[in-house]
């Protein structure tokens, strides 16, 4: 999504699998090093990233400035192996797709290659007095 990306916050910490096998086990990946970030957007909102760097990342390197962001824009890169993005969500603003709700339901990871639709814009919301959000 298009867009104004703040500067990231870097949490340092240990790296851990964030592989299912190895969460279920018990990975503490909630600890793990990451840079979390606000993206301001139209369609759908303030979304909060986490990159989150796992067992053999060993750097996570942004290549983007803070400011304007279209989307497919190169945010950042992890060094040496692969690792996850959280994308935090206001729910009435964004309608996850069939599919990802489907597998995580059941267990299973769904891979998402750049530029995939994950989510759909619900459009703007605005709150009333009543606290109803009318769209």
């Amino acid at each position: 999504a298009a867009g104004l990306l703040s500067d990231a916050r870097v949490l340092v910490g240990p790296l851990h699998s964030v592989h299912p096998l190895a969460l279920a086990a018990g990975a503490p990946s909630c600890g793990n090093r990451r840079h979390v970030s606000r993206l301001q957007t139209d369609a759908f909102g303030d979304l909060v990233l986490v990159e989150v760097g796992a067992m053999l990342v060993g750097k996570i390197e942004r290549t983007r400035e803070p400011g304007p962001v279209h989307k497919g824009l190169e945010l950042g890169l992890f060094h040496f192996g692969g690792s996850t993005v959280v994308m935090v969500a206001d729910a009435a603003r964004v309608a996850i797709d069939a599919d990802l709700v489907a597998n995580t339901a059941r267990g299973l990871e769904t891979r998402v290659r750049m530029g995939e639709r994950v989510a759909a814009s619900l459009g703007a919301h605005v709150e009333t007095p009543s606290g109803v959000v009318a769209r």
